[in-house]
């Protein structure tokens, strides 16, 4: 059920949590995604708005559609570019999947057009000139764009339209949209003969379904650049099929003859871009804008006056209220030192905030020297994360100090991010006074207006509690961070393999990885190099849980497609934990039970009937069991009336007939027994043994049939498997008792 309503928000009138995003209010629903306007505090550590693009619930299921978004995003990912929607994130919340974009607080290029044409006026062929520049420029970015490697991943983005080109009212340009786009690395690909993209914004060859590159991309700007000029669509009829017949044969007039004001420049330029031959088109985005350069020089057309141009036009959604205070970005302390790249650091950190900015500020202090200030702009910035919840982001961004300061004051520090857990703004500013005197802590405040600048305490829905490293007292949380080893990665690291033995638990501070694995016998490969997609993380999510808690090989291959820091906690460091301290014992336990019992229950048939919640809500009533080798954990005949679930290593079940023990089954990890009872509530009609150590889930009777009252079919589900195994159990059994016989 969708807990949404129609403008995006809860029943109730509040805004809806999505993982660790707010969803502020639904701009737009299709065929195959949604989009909402959302905010959130983990994007960096600062309050950050920003567009979710959400798949719909009924096309998650479809592996092509998934892989299809997966592979928009994986492309977008590593785009950097001025005049390129930014992502900031992608995943998935309980199986659906998601990005978070840049949020652009304006409009679409259709929208200007349209509002020019109905005033009966034109786009001013100076602006026209700008909007072609800036998506030149952000295409020959996208179009040289290499992997780790340094080879080009040949990145065509096949659907250059107006409906792409988002303006801010502040007059920037950002082109957006790399859903279907071409490239080397894409996990899906289509088919020969396949044509992506707007037939009336199309290339010749790429209508035709020819092979393309890059210069397909640079007709479709000509293309808009042609419509912008002069007020009117070049080739769009009344079907598909007729508008390609005038993509590939139809006279292209300069626009000069529709609109005599337009320069003979940009005529020559349009028509360049339109020429059908690619040998004769602009060759690189670059090409292109560099011919438009001039023109726009000449006559001092910028940001500033494109904005200018589009302010009468009055064009714009009413932004939430979270959005409408203006952001103003005070200047940092001129104390700083002078250096050129911490300058340029600075003014990024006022562009983007981000408190990883922040970080870098404080590295290139050490760099130079300034030992006292770097030292502290560190500790600023582990303590906005912390503050944030973030905690593992908070202890990697304290680990350049690990060698500049003594025992003691390291573990003072990291009881100083435990206690800024709570996210109280009062403990985060006495906090800063005491570590940073206002100076790093000014300028992210300064560039976070909407969050740590704000002097009440911040509302911004905090994540949920990070596992182990938020669930312990400071204490505990210094021993288990002290525990752990940070390592850092370069992009394409191998971390984990598939099949390797999970000795090691990881949580991802800093960076982002994607998770693969082979795909299995007889089904089709979805990509040149065999992978099967299957997820990808980012700060603040674990990976290697599965294999770290159950002893089982790796299921799948953990791969860095960014630099990465990670957090890698043993298994013999975790078990010598636990024998010290209890408390770390039980969050190990909830991490279990949130990561991988609720896993393996959602793979049960019989509990896959339940929504997420509600197995959450079982597991969290459920209660740790430990037998060593042979210990009896039920017994034929008693009146015990609980349900098993294996956490870890197997057991043995059987009966006794005339003095004869017979063997029933054998189960392992994801296994439960005991439903016989749980369900009717009478006595075992079996035993049950551990096959060497065992830890096991105890379900209480009362719990489950609480929960099947308000799930019916998780009764049914229990019921059949109840039915099933007594009749399997009962011709063993009938098997066995025939066989004693003839002996």
């Amino acid at each position: 059920m969708d807990p949404l309503g129609e403008h995006g928000l809860t029943a109730d009138g509040g805004n809806a949590a999505f993982g660790k995003y707010e969803l502020l209010e639904r701009l737009a629903i299709g065929g195959m995604a949604e989009l909402f306007i959302a905010r959130s505090a983990s994007l960096g550590g600062v309050t950050r708005t920003c567009v979710i693009k959400r798949i719909l619930p009924q096309h998650c299921a479809n592996r092509q559609f998934v892989s299809m978004f997966i592979d928009e995003a994986r492309i977008m990912i590593g785009l950097d570019h001025e005049n390129i929607v930014k992502l900031y994130d992608f995943g998935q919340v309980e199986g659906s999947y998601y990005m978070a974009l840049e949020f652009v607080d304006g409009f679409d290029l259709v929208s200007v057009m349209t509002e020019v044409v109905t005033r009966g006026e034109a786009i001013d062929p100076l602006a026209a000139a700008f909007v072609a520049r800036a998506v030149a420029r952000a295409l020959h970015h996208a179009h040289h764009m290499c992997d780790h490697r340094g080879r080009n991943l040949g990145i065509v983005h096949r659907d250059i339209s107006p409906h792409n080109v988002l303006i801010s009212h502040a007059g920037d340009i950002k082109l957006s949209d790399f859903g279907i786009a071409l490239a080397k690395n894409k996990l899906t690909h289509t088919m020969p003969g396949t044509v992506m993209g707007k037939f009336a914004y199309m290339a010749p060859e790429q209508a035709l379904a020819d092979p393309i590159d890059a210069r397909a991309d640079l007709f479709s700007v000509g293309v808009v650049l042609h419509e912008m000029l002069t007020g009117r669509r070049l080739f769009s009829a009344e079907t598909p099929m007729l508008t390609i017949t005038k993509v590939l044969e139809s006279e292209i007039d300069p626009p000069s003859l529709f609109r005599p004001g337009v320069p003979e420049r940009l005529d020559r330029i349009t028509l360049r871009a339109l020429h059908r031959d690619p040998a004769h088109r602009f060759q690189s985005g670059e090409e292109l804008a560099t011919e438009l350069d001039p023109l726009l020089v000449e006559r001092g057309f910028e940001r500033a006056q494109f904005a200018a141009w589009l302010k009468p036009l009055g064009l714009g959604r009413a932004p939430v209220a979270a959005m409408r205070r203006p952001l103003t970005v005070r200047l940092p302390p001129a104390s700083l030192a002078e250096d050129a790249q911490l300058v340029e650091l600075r003014q990024f950190l006022a562009r983007d905030p981000n408190v990883w900015t922040l970080v870098s500020i404080g590295e290139r202090l050490l760099q130079l020297g300034d030992q006292q200030r770097g030292m502290s702009t560190l500790r600023t910035a582990a303590a906005v994360f912390a503050h944030r919840g973030l905690v593992v982001q908070a202890v990697v961004a304290l680990e350049p100090l690990r060698h500049l300061c003594d025992e003691g004051r390291r573990r003072d520090d990291l009881r100083a991010l435990a206690e800024l857990r709570a996210g109280s703004r009062r403990a985060l500013q006495a906090a800063v006074g005491r570590i940073d005197g206002g100076e790093a802590f000014e300028m992210l405040c300064a560039a976070d207006r909407e969050g740590l600048g704000q002097d009440r305490d911040d509302q911004t829905v905090l994540p949920a509690p990070v596992p182990l490293f938020g669930a312990v007292g400071p204490d505990q949380f210094v021993a288990l961070v002290e525990g752990t080893r940070v390592h850092h990665l370069p992009i394409g690291a191998v971390v984990v393999r598939e099949l390797d033995d999970g000795d090691s638990l990881y949580a991802i501070g800093r960076g982002r990885v994607v998770v693969y694995c082979s795909p299995p016998p007889g089904e089709e490969r979805l990509g040149d190099d065999g992978r099967v997609y299957l997820s990808s993380l980012a700060e603040g999510d674990f990976f290697g849980e599965f294999g770290f808690l159950t002893g089982q090989p790796r299921s799948a291959t953990v791969e860095t497609i960014s630099e990465v820091w990670l957090l890698e906690l043993d298994r013999a460091t975790s078990d010598r934990l636990i024998s010290l301290t209890p408390e770390i014992a039980g969050s190990l336990l909830q991490f279990y039970k949130e990561r991988v019992a609720e896993l393996l229950m959602a793979k049960s048939p019989a509990f896959a009937m339940l929504e997420p919640h509600q197995r959450k809500v079982l597991l969290a009533r459920a209660t740790l069991e430990r037998k060593r080798d042979g210990d009896a954990i039920v017994s034929e005949g008693e009146a015990s009336q609980g349900l098993y679930f294996i956490k870890a290593g197997e057991v043995e079940v059987w009966t006794e007939r005339d003095g004869m023990p017979i063997f029933l089954n054998k189960l392992l990890e994801g296994d439960f027994f005991g439903e016989i009872g749980a369900l009717r509530g009478g006595p075992r009609t079996a035993n049950v043994r551990a096959i060497g150590d065992v830890e096991l889930l105890r379900f209480g009777r009362d719990d489950l049939l609480d929960m099947a009252r308000h799930e019916p079919r998780l009764a049914d589900a229990l019921e059949r498997a109840a039915v099933q195994r007594s009749e399997s159990s009962q011709a063993l059994i009938s098997e066995n008792v025939e066989l004693l016989r003839r002996l």
